[in-house]
């Protein structure tokens, strides 16, 4: 796992939604601007749990995908595997039929 959560850490690229981001700082602001200090920390700790949560679930999200990928190589090569085997056993079935024609003749 640490590996998976490695590779996240050096390609994982967020999205930059920026008026998202900036929204949800100005209504931040205009609530703490209302609230007693007491309140404030409460909806830091909110804010916090819910960055946290998104990390996680980007995390699992990468991961998941990442694993899915690994699934999906894995199947191709056993399909292109398959395939070369096939192949294989034709021209060996085509050379077993003219070796066979040749001795008959």
């Amino acid at each position: 796992m640490q590996t998976l959560e490695k590779l996240y850490d050096n390609f994982y690229e967020s999205s930059k939604q920026l008026s998202l981001q900036k929204e949800i700082e100005e209504n931040h602001k205009i609530l703490i601007g209302n609230l007693s200090k007491a309140d404030r920390k409460s909806v830091l700790r909110i804010i916090d749990v819910k960055d946290l949560i998104s990390g996680i679930h980007k995390r699992e999200s990468f991961i998941c995908g990442f694993k899915l990928a690994l699934d999906l190589l894995e199947e191709i090569k056993y399909q292109n595997k398959c395939d070369y085997v096939s192949e294989i056993s034709e021209v060996q079935s085509h050379f077993s039929m003219e070796e066979k024609n040749n001795e008959d003749a």
